[in-house]
């Protein structure tokens, strides 16, 4: 699932992640944040601005592709740190979500390789069927027994 990437750096903790997508407008630092929330983790990204993330903001900088790969990227970097944690995403609105939902389903062999994966709807969890429009996701990376 791991495209072309940019170079990420991390804190020590492997909670934050820092990146610079370089476009057709120029360079925009971005963020990737993990945070506890109800015992699992979200994850959260956008564009830094004044020491901030703006998950809401649209770039336009002509490199998603890119971009999506490099989050993806600090999942693992995240994941091998804390290996068992379940990490939520949620898009913050509907563009996103339906975006999200098209991606995951185009990459669903690629993502079952490493993770299982369910879909929320209207507040149930359920294993991620292709087929639905899901308002959010859950991750967690298989053990290396269940790879095989």
């Amino acid at each position: 699932m791991i495209e072309e990437t940019y170079k990420i750096v991390s804190t020590n903790n492997k909670k934050l992640f820092f990146f610079q997508s370089i476009g057709t407008i120029g360079v925009i630092s971005k963020a990737v944040v993990f945070q506890e929330f109800k015992g699992k983790i979200n994850l959260a990204f956008g564009d830094l601005k004044d020491g901030n993330i703006d998950d809401k903001s649209i770039s336009g900088n002509q490199d998603i592709s890119k971009v999506l790969s490099t989050v993806a990227k600090c999942v693992y970097e995240f994941l091998k740190a804390y290996p068992d944690s379940i990490i939520i995403i949620k898009p913050v609105d509907e563009k996103r979500r339906q975006f999200y939902n098209l991606i995951i389903k185009r990459r669903i062999d690629e993502i079952k390789q490493n993770f299982q994966i369910w879909g929320i709807f209207e507040g149930q969890i359920e294993d991620y069927n292709p087929g639905k429009q899901y308002d959010a996701f859950e991750i967690k990376q298989l053990s290396k027994t269940e790879k095989e």
